[in-house]
């Protein structure tokens, strides 16, 4: 059944925004904007929620208490107002209401107020408990991994918001994205990649071997602790060092495990090095005999993974597209990010660094070819240098952008909203950005790493022939390249292919299911109509 809700406020562009995160959490919502309308309602259907503004009670006449007694069985109650005031909280707490949400509203108050009541309606599995999932990533070079990840967290809690979802993420820069209630994380020690399957410790003064068994203990003691009803693991399906293959086995062995799941991104590496490393490594076995499923986050129509990596040996339904996995912006956040980033109505353009680790000599590039160009032919542009950017450089980055009137952060709370807005790309070709571009459409120019994988290589090229991105290589892409590249942002530009990017929905969807099977109940496609 779907969640319903009654929104009693007057007509303000506040109300349509609650209204919009209301229906992105997936509830059904009505609005009104009277306590009459409201009482004739709640006559008419039976709502799971009401959320009301206290003002109302003054403006027409009625009291929130007795319109919700018109109302079978206790309806929780969220109270809205127009200031935050001693006298406004102390009348929510005389109504027993669920929340007390002053304007302008908070949206992570806001969502965690409305996961928590869609827990309460949902019912729980058989044993009473809510699903518990754990998601691995190691994350060295970027954030690509536990942005997957933290994509398809966010997305489980939208479908069942009584789930816990616990990331184990090695980023440095811990979790830098902003997550809804039900999510946290643990960090292991961070590790810096050397070359393609050698890693040492990045911030502490240990060996190798005393990290890896570090990093080995914090897992294991957060898994006994947590006892997740499912494990995703991304990318590396033995983790670093091998730390995931001891508990994952031992998993295997108890009488009730977890499902476990390997989701992998569209491009590895160069095929043959990928087999060497899953056979040297023993990845190849553990997929075979560790992973109930693999998913993924890719369409074989852009590049085949399974039969490129040898993934088509598995049994049949052992190996699943998921699609791309994006982040999804909300047009209004789209509008405003663009009202801000470009308010004179100029082109807007986005130099962004990913995660920034080896950002720094092509966004250093893009400024000097903005530097030679005649001040008018400049976009609006906004560079994000990523937070795994050397400080000093993130200095400099700073610097040179401000003597030049351009916008630089270290990071963006609203990425997907800022790209979503913008009339050009220029990045680096790592999963995340690149998808996401293409998921809306964005004309994209390309510079990818050289290594130490030939995953960026890969995906450049895929993503040319398919016309959704331009591709210069490193030692191409000279200051005088890219300015004459970012001279010829336009906001009308030629519309560029789409990429179909449901992949976080429907891996939080497989996800889901596999929970259900466990547990005897519906498959999430009834559960949700």
């Amino acid at each position: 059944m779907r969640f319903r809700i009654l929104v009693a406020e007057p007509v303000s562009v506040a109300r349509d925004r609650l209204l919009s995160v209301l229906r992105e959490v997936g509830t059904e919502v009505e609005a009104v904007d009277n306590l009459y309308a409201a009482c004739m309602q709640l006559v008419a259907r039976q709502y799971d929620l009401v959320c009301a503004d206290l003002g109302l009670s003054q403006e027409d006449g009625l009291d929130l208490a007795d319109l919700l007694e018109r109302q079978p069985g206790a309806v929780p109650l969220v109270v809205t107002a127009d200031e935050d005031t001693v006298h406004a909280r102390s009348q929510a707490r005389d109504l027993d209401a669920l929340g007390f949400l002053p304007r302008p509203y908070a949206e992570p108050q806001l969502r965690s107020l409305i996961r928590q009541a869609m827990a309460r309606h949902r019912p729980h599995a058989p044993s009473g408990e809510p699903p518990r999932i754990l998601m691995y990533s190691h994350d060295t070079i970027g954030l690509g991994h536990m942005r997957r990840n933290a994509n398809i967290a966010r997305e489980v809690l939208r479908l069942r918001p009584d789930a816990s979802v616990l990331m184990l993420i090695g980023c440095p820069a811990g979790l830098v994205f902003e997550l809804p209630a039900g999510v946290d994380f643990v960090k292991l020690p961070s590790l810096v990649k050397l070359s393609r399957h050698e890693w040492r410790s990045d911030r502490l003064n240990i060996s190798a071997d005393r990290a890896r068994e570090l990093r080995a203990r914090l897992i294991r003691e957060s898994i006994g602790a947590f006892e997740p009803d499912l494990i995703l693991v991304d990318h590396v399906p033995t983790g670093v060092w091998s730390e995931l293959s001891e508990v994952l086995a031992e998993l295997r062995c108890r009488p009730h495990s977890p499902d476990i799941v390997l989701g992998l991104r569209d491009i590895l590496d160069a095929p043959a090095a990928t087999r060497r490393n899953w056979e040297k490594t023993g990845a190849d076995r553990a997929i075979a005999d560790l992973y109930d499923e693999v998913l993924v986050y890719g369409e074989p129509r852009v590049f085949d993974t399974v039969r490129t990596y040898g993934l088509d040996m598995l049994a049949p339904g052992r190996a699943t597209y998921a699609g791309y996995v994006a982040a999804r912006a909300d047009p209004l956040d789209v509008a405003a990010a663009r009202a801000r980033l470009s308010p004179d109505g100029r082109p807007l353009a986005l130099i962004s660094g990913g995660g920034g680790r080896d950002a720094f000599p092509v966004i250093s590039a893009a400024l000097d070819g903005l530097a030679a160009m005649p001040e008018h032919r400049r976009p609006a542009t906004t560079v994000v240098s990523g937070p795994l950017m050397a400080p000093e450089l993130r200095a400099r980055l700073r610097e040179r952008s401000g003597a030049l009137g351009i916008r630089c952060f270290d990071r963006m709370a609203n990425f997907p909203a800022c790209l979503a807005a913008s009339d050009f790309l220029l990045g680096m070709a790592g999963y995340n950005s690149t998808v996401e571009a293409a998921a809306v459409g964005v004309p994209t120019l390309v510079v990818p790493r050289r290594g130490p994988s030939a995953e960026q290589l890969t995906r450049a090229r895929v993503f040319a022939a398919r016309g959704l991105a331009d591709t210069l290589l490193p030692d191409m892409a000279t200051p005088e390249m890219l300015g004459e590249r970012l001279a010829r942002v336009e906001p009308d530009a030629q519309p560029v292919p789409r990429l179909l990017a449901n992949g976080a929905t429907c891996a939080a969807t497989r996800l889901i299911d596999r929970l259900e099977a466990r547990t005897g109940g519906a498959p999430l496609a009834k559960v949700v109509s």
